[in-house]
């Protein structure tokens, strides 16, 4: 009767291992990104980086499909062992105006009018045993009029009575945009009860918009937190909330939005002399339940223009995991 009391449990425990193990550390999942400096709590605005549009959607298995999956085993690094992956890809709009966009001439030392339209393919590498995690994106699109960002701002503000921008005739011309962006972040302690979490960012972007070097610390709070938390991860199955804070500096090489491309910069009506150090900070609180997860963030930028003023906006991201 022991020896089967003893097999009973035996079995009983390697069954419940195997499904704990069996349990994926990435999920399939969907999410959309509203960013917008109208929605910044502290004191809304309407100018530079005033909107952007994003959704998108993740699948672990992606890479190993054979036809959709060429670009992913293209363009980004295989794992080694030891690492878990997850690839995505999202359509993104972006749009920028200057401080007044009422006035319907070019100020000298304002923002000037653009927007862009991406295509990015992610990957996202996570390793919990040395508690590493790296993003990665290619972003593929334009940067221009064919980014519809003229059509897009303008129906809005009219649909919600807002003034209508009167700029848009001056926007930069239609360029290709191309870029890969990468992102690291280590964990560097957590506490014992795993409620707070102190990690530090290396980041990096190169290509024909954006070219920057930066780097930051990150810490959480939150119950019951994942050492390397990101959405794409499995939800609680409760209710779960987690508040961080973000702040990093960047060495900005170069911005075509800001300083118009080299080639024909003689062409750019808007030329702006850069601040290559900025800061950038920010508050998130996300609220996760089950498949759902909802993410509000705040962020704070110091000038990125000789003469220009510190910008900020609000961004609302809801998650949903098949």
């Amino acid at each position: 009767m022991k020896n089967i009391s003893t097999l009973v449990l035996f079995l009983f425990f390697a069954f419940f291992s195997h499904h704990l193990s069996a349990q994926p550390l990435f999920q399939k999942g969907t999410d959309v990104l509203i960013e917008n400096d109208f929605i910044y709590l502290l004191q809304p605005s309407d100018k530079y980086y005033t909107s952007g549009l994003e959704l998108g959607m993740y699948f672990p298995e992606l890479a190993e499909k054979k036809l959709i999956g060429w670009p992913y085993r293209a363009l980004f690094f295989q794992n080694k062992k030891g690492w878990a992956s997850t690839h995505g890809f999202h359509l993104n709009q972006n749009i920028y105006t200057p401080a007044k966009i009422t006035d319907q001439i070019l100020r000298v030392n304002d923002h000037p009018y653009a927007s862009t339209l991406l295509l990015k393919l992610d990957k996202i590498d996570v390793n919990p045993g040395s508690q590493v995690e790296i993003q990665q994106n290619w972003q593929f699109g334009v940067l221009g009029p064919s980014a519809g960002g003229s059509l897009v701002q303008k129906s809005y503000h009219t649909l919600v009575n807002r003034p209508i921008p009167q700029g848009w005739n001056y926007q930069i011309p239609n360029l290709p945009a191309i870029g890969y962006e990468m992102q690291l972040k280590k964990a560097l302690w957590t506490s014992h009860s795993r409620n707070i979490n102190l990690a530090g960012k290396l980041g990096a972007n190169v290509g024909t918009i954006n070219n920057f070097l930066e780097a930051g610390a990150q810490i959480r709070f939150g119950n019951g937190l994942r050492v390397l938390g990101h959405w794409t991860q499995p939800l609680a199955k409760g209710i779960r909330l987690e508040s961080s804070f973000h702040i990093r500096g960047r060495w900005v090489i170069q911005n075509t939005i800001l300083e118009g491309p080299w080639w024909i910069r003689h062409e750019i009506p808007q030329q702006l002399q850069l601040e290559h150090f900025i800061a950038i900070g920010g508050a998130t609180l996300m609220i996760q339940s089950h498949r759902w997860a909802l993410d509000l963030q705040q962020t704070l930028v110091s000038p990125q223009f000789k003469r220009g003023l510190q910008h900020h906006w609000g961004s609302i991201r809801l998650v949903w995991q098949m």
